[in-house]
């Protein structure tokens, strides 16, 4: 798994690749917890999107989040969670389903 542990890395992301293993992901770490948001710039294939809390609890998940190539930034879609988390994981769309992972479920990493 890749950490986006600063602004750089976060900002970066998973842009600008064609393609991610299926075994790999992306973890963000944030300071604190608060309502951090993600977009699909750059990206050329879906992601799952898991939001995680400080006590490592998934508390908001979105699935098959789809690629916008071509859009330009101020129209892509940014998908925001209702509830504050301070991790973030980006993994290849289908992953959350194939693995059965739910809102409440606790992760280690």
């Amino acid at each position: 798994m890749e950490l986006a542990d600063n602004p750089e890395k976060q900002a970066l992301g998973l842009s600008w690749r064609e393609s991610m293993p299926q075994d790999s992901g992306m973890l963000f770490i944030f300071p604190t917890e608060d309502h951090y948001s993600i977009w699909m710039r750059g990206m050329s294939f879906p992601l799952d999107l898991i939001w995680v809390s400080e006590g490592k609890i998934i508390v908001e998940i979105r699935e098959r989040v789809s690629a916008e190539p071509g859009k330009l930034d101020s129209d892509l879609k940014i998908y925001t969670p209702k509830t504050k988390s301070k991790y973030i994981i980006e993994m290849n769309a289908g992953v959350v389903s194939e693995n059965g992972w739910q809102v409440g479920d606790h992760v280690e990493f």
